[in-house]
């Protein structure tokens, strides 16, 4: 299955559901599959994990894709980006972008523990916080047809970050405001409880659930978007500012 994904990748083909005797019966089995495929590309590119993506964090798509949390993907370092970079649509099958709040952990915190991570536990863990776009690739996927466990396998979509200038962490995340927007004029507000009831609660659930390295200092990690996915056009420039904490700006072409 993980051979079939990179192949599929590397012919931007459509997102299709494995079904019959590929089929992925579990989540356990779904982030087997993801872990394969991200090594695989990882060895192709000679790259290395950089943090992780959450999504699915708000009731409604969780609804819509039939589970009860969140998921989870890994980010590679070659697909870092700073604000003002520039993105080729054509570099996609079909590029999206998420607006997200995006945290740099300052501590590890190992998988295997006695107990769960708290809540205090993720806030002295992060070291500084930054407003980003996750790129996405759902390769012309069907929503009313997805298959979450295929999601997971295909590493839930994250073909990168572009992230802000990093600033420590001084006001309550759930309460700041998000604003996108595109050629100068604001289409998008959302605000940080929109994920959870704050990105920090998305970064506990990840902590909880990570097996492998867990998370490592200098991990970056998004959060989940605070407003709905943007599929952008050639000639568009987006500004997603999150109040208190700066902007990130990403060129379309």
């Amino acid at each position: 299955m993980a051979l079939s994904l990179c192949s599929q990748h590397d012919t931007q083909a459509n997102f299709e559901n494995f079904s019959g005797e590929n089929k992925i019966l579990d989540i356990e089995e779904a982030y087997a599959v993801q872990k394969q495929f991200v090594d695989i590309r990882l060895s192709q590119n000679k790259d290395e994990i950089a943090g992780y993506k959450i999504g699915l964090t708000s009731a409604r798509m969780q609804r819509l894709l039939g589970i009860d949390s969140p998921i989870g993907g890994f980010v590679q370092r070659k697909g870092i980006r700073f604000s003002g970079t520039v993105v080729k649509k054509s570099s996609f099958s079909k590029v999206g972008l998420e607006c997200e709040i995006i945290v740099l952990i300052g501590r590890d915190l190992p998988p295997v523990r006695d107990k769960k991570y708290e809540f205090d536990d993720i806030e002295s863990s992060i070291s500084s916080v930054s407003p980003g776009f996750e790129l996405i690739d759902d390769r012309h996927a069907d929503y009313q047809d997805i298959d979450v466990y295929t999601l997971v396998g295909d590493n839930s979509w994250n073909e990168g970050l572009v992230v802000g200038e990093f600033v420590e962490s001084q006001v309550d995340l759930a309460c700041v405001k998000g604003m996108l927007e595109r050629n100068g004029v604001c289409i998008e507000t959302g605000e940080g409880a929109d994920v959870l009831g704050h990105p920090f609660h998305a970064v506990q659930w990840l902590a909880n659930n990570l097996t492998g390295r867990g998370l490592k200092e200098g991990d970056y990690v998004a959060t989940g978007s605070i407003i709905p996915t943007i599929f952008p056009e050639p000639g568009e420039s987006y500004f997603f500012n999150i109040s208190d904490y700066g902007s990130v700006q990403v060129q379309i072409e």
